[in-house]
């Protein structure tokens, strides 16, 4: 008999061509790695529906939330052909409302659904609650061109003159991605929040390995380093997943020329669908908005079980 992560890779394997990348069993194996498990209703090896979730310990408190770089997880069903709409509501509750007992004891429950999940109310119905977050999504329907022309005037002004002077690499480790990361965090006097050294370059071994994406550097002619970027697609979208750029070359406009050469590769590759990944962070959510994508909600699936947490969230707030 297959075990939960047994069956999670059957899964996997059996509906690659439509799961989003980050739900893929091989993504939480290869690059995750650690401190995660799966929720999994099956029947006879036959699986309906899985939900992987990662583990963070926080002092006495069990947290479930999103793993570093990994934009969506939640639940993934696959349905019968031919339901009927009131069937396949029917069909959900039933599987979400299985999947929910199988959970773990947690203090705080926070995590990103795919853009794919749409019916969080058996969800809700169990005590959880449904946070919208948001991002972009730039269709890639239309000519390169057109795409382009599309962009705010400011960013057009970047790309072109930073074309002039700056050369794109394709990045044979993950080192200089790291460093760009890093030093964008400096840039704002901020600490990185990646406590996991080795998550860059895991990702970078795993897109070679499956060859789904790419990390560029962008230099100038003396070797400096400016920016870099990391781009991963599966069947269907391309994901703006990390990006840095140097401080000291923060306004040369790599980063406008880097997200330029993404989605002309996204184009090349027949990708319907550029996905930038948005934040929260106004500065951030202006600056990606300026690329044309369409502003698309998601769910941010959130409960908490503790007390005691949310106390010391308060103290930890008033305090600053």
């Amino acid at each position: 008999m297959m075990n939960k992560k047994e069956l999670f890779q059957k899964f996997s394997l059996e509906n690659e061509a439509v799961i989003p990348f980050s739900l893929h069993f091989n993504w939480w194996n290869e690059v995750v790695q650690n401190n995660w498990d799966v929720a999994v209703v099956s029947n006879d090896n036959q699986v309906f529906a899985v939900w992987p979730y990662f583990i963070r310990k926080k002092g006495i408190w069990n947290l479930i939330t999103q793993p570093h770089f990994t934009p969506y997880s939640g639940i993934y069903i696959r349905y019968p052909e031919g339901q009927k709409v009131d069937t396949k509501i029917a069909f959900e509750k039933k599987l979400i409302e299985e999947l929910i007992t199988q959970l773990p004891d947690f203090s705080e429950w926070k995590q990103n659904f795919h853009l794919e999940f749409k019916n969080s109310l058996p969800l809700i119905w169990n005590g959880f609650e449904d946070q919208k977050r948001f991002t972009y999504i730039l269709p890639l329907t239309e000519s390169i061109e057109s795409i382009f022309l599309n962009f705010r005037d400011n960013i057009k002004k970047q790309i072109r003159k930073a074309e002039k002077f700056l050369i794109i690499n394709e990045a044979e480790d993950s080192k200089k991605l790291k460093q760009a990361f890093e030093s964008s965090f400096e840039a704002q006097n901020l600490n990185s929040p990646i406590d996991d050294s080795m998550i860059f370059q895991r990702i970078y071994e795993y897109i070679k390995k499956h060859q789904l994406g790419k990390v560029w550097n962008v230099m100038d002619q003396e070797g400096n380093l400016h920016a870099a970027m990391c781009l991963v697609w599966d069947q269907h979208q391309a994901y703006y997943l990390i990006g840095g750029a140097m401080k000291e070359f923060k306004n040369s406009g790599a980063m406008s020329l880097l997200m330029w050469h993404a989605i002309q590769n996204a184009k090349t590759k027949q990708k319907s669908k550029f996905n930038f990944e948005g934040s929260s962070i106004e500065a951030i959510e202006k600056y990606l908005r300026g690329f044309g994508g369409e502003l698309t909600p998601f769910t941010c699936i959130y409960k908490s079980n503790s007390s005691s947490l949310q106390l010391a969230k308060k103290i930890k707030k008033h305090s600053i």
